[in-house]
């Protein structure tokens, strides 16, 4: 114990001789016993001691888990050096202002009068603290107490403050403060701590952990006379190239005759192993420095700068961590010249481009802080010098454009318009700028290059905008002058009296808001007029359609007006028989009119042979006839113009045609008796056959193809072939309209003469209903067939014996028609012809 007692005494002598660190136990190394309590605290520690009645306390490796460093209770932290330091509140509560608060002092030895002195700590926010302050200060004691009893705050102003470092928030690494100052008195004793309440400190942060009270860890104290020289340069970002002033101050430090003071910087990590001179002056008393930093410094964040002296050699202390930043290349661009109200742009850059802030200035007050901007539209007001200023860090660089601001030319301009077509348009432009260029474009393709055109003679074509641009040192401006064609005469009104009626007048009308005008009209069926109100009497349907009108005065023709005239047709009555006018024997005829285009509120009466039908009044009549009657129907009504009218319809004349029953067809050849192979021509004759009778040659009753005429020749014939035509009759008005003809039977020659007539060959009644009888003389019938048009055969028999008459009875179901009657003796055939009606 007492060789620690030693130890501390000896330690404060020798630096009190040697000018160091006036304090002993300064970084809290040395203590009496190792800290335990929080009630002994910093008393273990000496020479320090508890500056009032609160009690700061005393961390060391060697204490338990409370006071050990690392594992203090207000937080985890290290030493600054060594194994120990002290710690004590700013505040418990920061909105109490007689909060408990720790203030740690010790005994110095006496400053001199005028002295200048550095005093300096390392300090920490423990973590488990809620706020930051800025309040760490010194006090000094001279002739006063030395300690006091109360907890609080003390009412202690500091002599040195380290507001200048802000609220101290660090909570993982020490904060070194330090403070130079000139001692007023020969103090004896030193507090350290934050002497304010809380309510007064205006600079609180939140900071730690949370905890409602502030807490600090003080370790390194060092005070020590300062250097002869101050160095008082608080600048901490400067630019390659940039030149500073240094100021400095002297503590109560004689310099001898052609003293130089010199401003040194050190290298990027703060070195003054090879220091680099950037100004110096001749002097023996406090001043400054004009210092420039080289152009080529490196880029770095830990330069320093310190002053030192020749006679004697000095040196001041080196100053904070200082950025150095080299300077960067700017370029500019702009499309100056321009016109008045184009856009002028404004455009720059920097190398590096990183990190560099760019601000525009210019004329009119004009600022922007974008590299690259525009004005629009500019104006002239707004020509000149135009400057960049772009900063990276502290490098500062500028440079400057000169923009010209062309004058824009004013355009004037009009024309004669309106302009009538035929006549010259006249288009005139004037410019404010001497030397101005014209050029002109506008409707129909015009151009010209002429400040005041013409277009003669004009055209409908031409009117519209015309645009005349005017140019002077490449600024061009431009006009539209809307010119119209043909508007001094109004465009006529045309109207008419229509719908009116075939054969009624038509009166056309046309008026216009330009007086003195003249008209000309044209209409259907080459109609024209130049009257005013032309009227057409009468009128037929080649008057409906469009009329067209037109004004016209000094020359000046309109744009045309139209108008629709409608002719209603007149009114007739059609008339017709129905079916026909022609028709058979015993058709019942219909007589029908037909009121035609816009009949209204009619009443008929028919006619026949020019004679009224009483009582027939319909549209319709049907009448008795006979060859040569007429017929046709009065109406009496009103047309669509309501003008009352009587019409005759057509006549109709009657022609009745007989009833036909004697339709037939027989058939002859040549040869007369074809025999097989041999060529023969077939020709078939009709009777009431009508005007276009059609034709179908059968072989054994199947249809030959292509044979559709009255006259068929083949060779192809075989034996016992049968050969006969169907004919259909045009005649209207026959009973049976297909027939077929005999059948003539091919075979060679028997010399037994076929009589045709002979044989006495009678068929009755004809036409029947299908029971009939026939006689034959001469001839044993074998066999007796019954064949119908298409050849099929629908009946048949073989009587077993002659008989002077035969009766046959054909089916009940067979329909009516034409039929053959075909019997065979064992040699020849002899056929008949007879119709059936039901």
């Amino acid at each position: 114990m007492k060789k620690t007692w030693l130890l501390v005494l000896t330690l404060f002598f020798i630096r009190t001789a040697n000018a160091q660190n006036l304090l002993s136990n300064g970084n809290f190394e040395y203590y009496v016993n190792c800290p335990a309590s929080f009630t002994t605290g910093l008393s273990e520690a000496f020479p320090w001691y508890p500056f009032s009645s609160a009690t700061p306390d005393l961390f060391n490796s060697c204490a338990p888990a409370t006071f050990n460093v690392p594992n203090a209770f207000a937080g985890y932290q290290y030493a600054a050096s060594g194994n120990g330091y002290a710690g004590g509140y700013a505040f418990t509560d920061p909105t109490d202002p007689s909060s408990w608060k720790e203030l740690i002092a010790t005994p110095i030895p006496a400053l001199s009068i005028g002295a200048a002195y550095e005093i300096s700590m390392s300090v920490n926010l423990a973590n488990s603290s809620g706020w930051g302050v800025d309040d760490m200060g010194a006090f000094f004691i001279a002739n006063g107490p030395t300690s006091y009893l109360a907890s609080g705050p003390l009412g202690n102003t500091p002599q040195v403050n380290f507001k200048s470092y802000g609220a101290i928030t660090d909570t993982q690494g020490w904060v070194r403060i330090t403070k130079t100052f000139i001692a007023d008195s020969a103090y004896t004793t030193m507090a350290l701590g934050c002497f304010s309440d809380g309510p007064s400190m205006t600079s609180k942060v939140s900071a730690g952990s949370g905890g409602s009270y502030c807490y600090y860890y003080i370790d390194s104290v060092v005070l020590k006379l300062a250097s002869g020289i101050n160095i008082n340069y608080t600048g901490n970002d400067l630019c390659a190239g940039q030149s500073i002033t240094v100021p400095y101050t002297l503590n109560n430090v004689t310099f001898g005759t052609g003293n130089t003071f010199t401003a040194q910087l050190s290298n990027a990590t703060g070195s003054f192993a090879s220091p680099v001179n950037i100004g110096s002056v001749t002097s023996t008393t406090a001043g400054s420095i004009t210092a420039t930093i080289p152009l080529t410094t490196p880029a770095g964040t830990g330069y320093k700068l310190r002053i030192k002296s020749s006679n004697p050699v000095d040196s001041s202390a080196s100053t904070a961590d200082i950025r150095i930043t080299p300077l960067h290349a700017v370029s500019t661009f702009t499309n100056a010249p321009v016109c008045e109200g184009d856009t002028l742009f404004l455009k720059s850059s920097a190398t590096p481009s990183t990190g560099v802030a760019f601000a525009w200035t210019g004329p009119n007050s004009f600022a922007d802080v974008a590299a690259n901007t525009f004005l629009a539209p500019i104006s002239a007001s707004q020509a000149g010098k135009y400057v960049i200023t772009t900063q990276h860090n502290a490098c500062i660089t500028k440079d400057t454009v000169t923009v010209q601001v062309k004058p824009m030319p004013n355009v004037t301009g009009g024309s004669n318009t309106p302009v009538c077509p035929g006549t010259t348009m006249q288009l005139t432009a004037n410019s404010n700028l001497a030397g101005s260029t014209f050029a002109w474009s506008g409707p129909n393709s015009f151009t010209s290059t002429l400040q005041n055109p013409v277009r003669t003679p004009t055209a409908y074509a031409d009117q519209g905008v015309y645009t005349v641009f005017v140019t002077k040192n490449g600024c061009t401006s431009q006009k539209d002058i809307a010119v119209a064609v043909q508007i001094t005469t109004a465009t006529p009104v045309a109207t008419n009296n229509g719908p009116v009626c075939e054969e009624y007048a038509l009166n056309l009308y046309a008026t216009c808001a330009t007086p003195g005008v003249s008209y000309t009209w044209l209409g259907p069926d080459n109609f024209t007029s130049t009257v005013q109100n032309p009227v057409i009497n009468p009128t037929s349907m080649r008057n409906d359609g469009k009329y067209s009108v037109i004004a016209m005065v000094n020359g000046c023709y309109s744009l045309p007006d139209t108008t629709d005239a409608v002719i209603n047709p007149k009114p007739y009555l059609g008339n017709y028989a129905s079916p026909e006018d022609t028709v058979c024997a015993g058709t019942i005829v219909t007589f029908v009119t037909v009121p035609m285009n816009g009949v209204n509120n009619p009443t008929f009466q028919w006619f026949k042979n020019n004679v009224a039908v009483p009582g027939e009044t319909n549209l319709t009549f049907i009448s008795p006839y006979a060859t040569g009657d007429t017929f046709y129907c009065r109406t009496y009504c009103q047309d669509d113009c309501g003008h009352n009218l009587t019409l005759y319809s057509n006549k109709v004349g009657m022609t009745i045609l007989p009833v036909i029953n004697n339709v037939s067809a027989v058939l002859s050849s040549v040869p007369e008796h074809p025999t097989p192979g041999q060529p023969v021509t077939f020709r078939a004759t009709v009777v009431s056959g009508g005007y276009n009778p059609q034709y179908q040659w059968q072989k054994n009753g199947v249809d030959v193809w292509s044979a559709i005429y009255a006259i068929w020749s083949t060779d192809k014939l075989s034996p016992y072939d049968q050969v006969n035509c169907i004919v259909t009759t045009s005649d209207p008005c026959a009973n049976t309209m297909i027939v077929s003809s005999d059948t003539m039977t091919v075979n060679f020659a028997t010399g037994v003469e076929e009589l045709a007539g002979s044989n006495g060959f009678q068929l009755y009644p004809n036409p029947n209903d299908g029971s009939f009888k026939f006689k034959i003389q001469n001839l044993k019938v074998k066999t007796i067939d019954v064949v119908n048009v298409a050849g099929q055969v629908v009946y048949q028999a073989k009587p077993e014996a002659p008989q002077a008459e035969y009766t046959i009875s054909m089916p009940a179901q067979l329909p009516a028609g034409t039929y053959m009657l075909r019997v065979y003796d064992g040699e020849q055939y002899l056929r008949k012809t007879f119709t059936v009606t039901k």
